[in-house]
C-alpha cells in the first residue's frame, strides 16, 4: 500500500492526531515515516543577535516535539509484532 508517509509535526494536537494515524497506517502498511517540521525567523530582526536568539529557541522547540514523536512512535510500536521506522535527515 505506502512504502513512505510524510507527516507535518508542530506539536499540536492536529499533527499529534495525524502522527498517531501515521504509525498506525505505517504498521499495517510496513511504510517508513518521515516527519517534517518547518519554522521561521523572525522578519524584521533589528539586530543579528535577534536572529540567532529566535533559531536558538526555535531550534530547541523542534528538538523537543521531535523527541516527543519518538517517544509516541516507541510506545505505539511496542504494541504491535511489526514497526515502522522513523527516517531522521
Amino acid at each position: 500500500m505506502f512504502k513512505k508517509i510524510l507527516i507535518g509535526y508542530d506539536g499540536s494536537d492536529g499533527a499529534k492526531k495525524a502522527l498517531t494515524k501515521g504509525i498506525e497506517i505505517a504498521k499495517v502498511s510496513g511504510a517508513e515515516i518521515y516527519i517534517l517540521s518547518v519554522g521561521r525567523i523572525p522578519e524584521y530582526a533589528e539586530i543579528i543577535s535577534e536572529i540567532e536568539e529566535a533559531k536558538e529557541q526555535a531550534q530547541k522547540f523542534y528538538e523537543k516535539i521531535q523527541k516527543e514523536a519518538y517517544r509516541k512512535h516507541e510506545k505505539l510500536k511496542s504494541s504491535t509484532k511489526t514497526s515502522p521506522s522513523i527516517k531522521n535527515n
